[in-house]
């Protein structure tokens, strides 16, 4: 039997560990839900949102697979051909893990668990650009596409994350410039 949180449990997890709109908007309104129904329908945001900033009609692993290859609507958050790579991978990891399993099945997951897929699936969103269209069902109508660089790219991140935090990823990026590796916002080609 999949296992179930309190409406009050979910409010704290909304409130104290979701930062992404879309998703804080989609997992409010389920009440007391069993776990595994929070993370089907965090899957479904994400998948979602992949479509809708990609201009893609496809689903699931499909739709990563196209919306990070190269060509006319792939999705560009580094030009080194193996971060890409990488960063596809983790997208793809989060379709074929985190969404295709409750998607097809019951799934009982413990607490813990359940919160750190969450967390990760609403990490992967707040990577992805806001969709340009309001065609998207997620509810982040008439969104524009958030403007490169460190300095709004560091803004973002202080309204979003504690102090302790943005003093980590202010590290991880003095760091990453020694060894190419460069925190940025994914462009869209079209």
């Amino acid at each position: 039997m999949a296992k179930a949180i309190t409406s009050n449990q979910l409010k704290k997890i909304i409130t104290n560990e979701i930062n992404d709109p879309a998703l804080k908007k989609r997992l409010s309104p389920l009440g007391s839900p069993h776990l595994d129904t929070l993370i089907r329908e965090a899957g479904v945001v994400l998948e979602d949102r992949l479509r809708s900033v990609s201009g893609l009609n496809e689903d699931g692993v499909r739709l990563v697979d196209a919306a990070f290859s190269p060509g006319d609507k792939m999705l560009r958050f580094s030009q080194h051909p193996g971060e890409q790579e990488g960063v596809k991978m983790l997208y793809r990891g989060a379709m074929q893990f985190i969404r295709n399993p409750p998607m097809h099945k019951l799934v009982d997951y413990p607490v813990d668990t359940a919160r750190i897929l969450i967390r990760l699936i609403d990490s992967l969103l707040l990577l992805l650009p806001e969709p340009a269209s309001s065609s998207s069902s997620t509810g982040r109508k008439g969104a524009t596409r958030r403007k490169g660089g460190k300095t709004s790219f560091f803004s973002e991140a202080e309204s979003l994350l504690s102090a302790d935090e943005v003093s980590i990823l202010r590290k991880l990026y003095s760091y990453s410039e020694s060894v190419h590796f460069i925190i940025c916002e994914p462009t869209v080609h079209n």
